[in-house]
């Protein structure tokens, strides 16, 4: 989130060859340079960014507007009784060591192939055909060879699709056990849903020549599986909403590296472009996903690159973030009030608070304030315990802070727009308010059309991920997750869906 002097600006497009598929659905070719279709850029030197793994990473995080802790509604996921798993499916797989990983892939694949073989007739009128070249499980320190990439050291912490050869290709020593073991087996299934959405394309068309859409479109596939799975109609996979977050914040953490570029051969988006497209998949299904009004070459992502005058690779220190990002909350919700809600004459926002439970007693109302962030009705403050702060700082970036900052303020807006300040709804409106400034401030990086005519900040590269890591945050932890019945899944499909729409996202909350 550099100051609006380092803004990012557009990146021109350069496609390079895709792949397609014969008309009678026979698989061939590659994407961009390389033969194979990865999960992430190959050759990366570690596996999920080790940063992402936030589950309950927080012990005592809660955020509320009021003097009071109220309990919401269930939301839009609801707590079901889950059927027992299928017994173990049966496939071979070249170089299996029957691990536990392989175990889960097998019944991933047999899933996703079910899927397919049920959507594919009623989405491109054509029957599905099955993965007809293999399936390797590949152990990078063996020097197996395995098609399309040569040596299993190739293919070290991804997993990969080739058309030429019609295979899928996974790590199972250094990349599907640790997915188990920090998210879940279902984050498994989403990869391979993910590789699925390529043999798709292998065998329909692909929707451009650059890769970047290439892959958000296979992650839009991956969420439309997942959405069939969490309807209860996988065999092997019948997952809850915390099975789904944990899977969920896994996903995110394929991301590309900030500053990457959008245009390249290897390139596969920004954390907040592939949960977006994951989520529209999972919101609106495979026919939406494979929609070339959708998913096309001029399909607008968030990914840019950081420019040589970029400070701190666009983190402010926290302290300037801390003086600078409330009056630039404070201009924007002045113009955006009546430019997009018709309300004139609301209130100026309040100031932001920080303060160090150890050593101050803070109240609203006369009562001591608990929560790491909250928005107090009575003095319409925002209050920010500086060590949590800090801590997502950390963890997250600049923009992290910035986002439970805008939360707070988010609950600010409703009392001026005399909405609720203490219910789930509240929480929800808040992220969705949230997100139209992220929006706002994002379009001031790259030049488009702002609300607020200058920011005094702008986001830079992957800024809009911090935000939704922000929202991850806790996944597990009932002070976040239990005080408003919301779940990671849901508070980041409201802040996306009102960073890509706009206000009209935010009105049903």
């Amino acid at each position: 989130m550099p100051n609006s002097d380092h803004a990012i600006r557009h990146e021109t497009v350069n496609p390079h060859p895709g792949r397609t598929g014969d008309t009678d659905g026979t698989p061939h070719g590659h994407v961009g340079s390389s033969p194979w279709s990865g999960m992430m850029r190959q050759h990366l030197p570690s596996g999920p960014k080790a940063s992402l793994a936030l589950v309950a990473l927080f012990a005592t995080l809660g955020l509320l507007a009021g003097c009071t802790v109220a309990q919401g509604g269930s939301g839009s996921f609801q707590a079901k009784q889950l059927a027992p798993d299928a017994p173990d499916a049966h496939l071979s797989v070249h170089f299996t060591d029957n691990s536990a990983a392989d175990h889960v892939a097998v019944n991933a694949i047999t899933d996703i192939q079910q899927y397919w073989t049920q959507e594919m007739p009623a989405v491109f009128n054509k029957a599905y055909r099955p993965v007809k070249g293999g399936f390797y499980s590949a152990d990078p320190a063996s020097g197996q060879s395995v098609p399309c990439a040569g040596s299993a050291s190739a293919v070290k912490n991804n997993a990969f699709y080739c058309a030429s050869a019609d295979v899928v290709v996974w790590d199972r020593t250094n990349l599907f056990p640790v997915l188990e073991k920090d998210f879940g087996k279902y984050s498994i299934a989403m990869v391979l849903a993910h590789e699925w959405g390529h043999a798709i394309q292998a065998r329909t068309k692909d929707p451009g020549r650059r890769t970047i859409v290439i892959e958000n479109q296979a992650d839009c596939y991956s969420g439309a599986f997942t959405a069939w799975a969490y309807a209860g109609n996988a065999p092997h996979f019948h997952i809850s909403i915390d099975d789904l977050d944990k899977a969920f914040a896994g996903y995110l953490s394929f991301a590309d590296n900030p500053g990457d570029d959008p245009n390249g051969s290897q390139a596969h988006g920004s954390g907040f472009d592939r949960v977006s497209s994951f989520q529209q998949g999972f919101d609106s299904g495979p026919t939406f996903c494979a929609d070339p009004k959708i998913y096309n070459d001029h399909k607008v992502f968030t990914e840019t690159r950081f420019q040589p005058n970029d400070q701190g690779q666009g983190n402010l220190p926290l302290s300037t973030l801390l003086k600078q990002a409330p009056p630039d909350m404070g201009s924007y919700w002045k113009a955006a009030l009546p430019k997009l809600f018709n309300v004139s004459g609301a209130k100026d926002l309040g100031d932001v608070q920080g303060y160090d439970p150890a050593s101050e007693k803070v109240t609203c109302g006369g009562t001591k304030i608990t929560p790491v962030i909250m928005y107090c009705k009575a003095d319409d403050k925002v209050y920010l315990q500086t060590p949590f702060a800090q801590a997502v700082y950390s963890k997250t970036g600049d923009n992290g802070v910035a986002t439970m900052i805008g939360i707070g303020y988010g609950y600010a807006i409703r009392d001026r727009l005399g909405k609720s300040t203490n219910d789930q709804n509240a929480l929800l409106g808040a992220i969705c308010y949230t997100g139209l400034y992220d929006a706002d401030a994002f379009n001031a990086s790259v030049g488009a059309k702002t609300t607020l005519p200058k920011h005094a900040l702008t986001l830079s590269p992957g800024d809009l991920d911090e935000a939704i890591e922000a929202l991850l945050i806790g996944v597990s932890d009932t002070a976040f997750t239990g005080t408003e019945g919301t779940t990671g899944f849901l508070r980041v499909n409201v802040f996306q869906n009102a960073v890509k729409t706009g206000a009209g996202a935010c009105t049903q909350y």
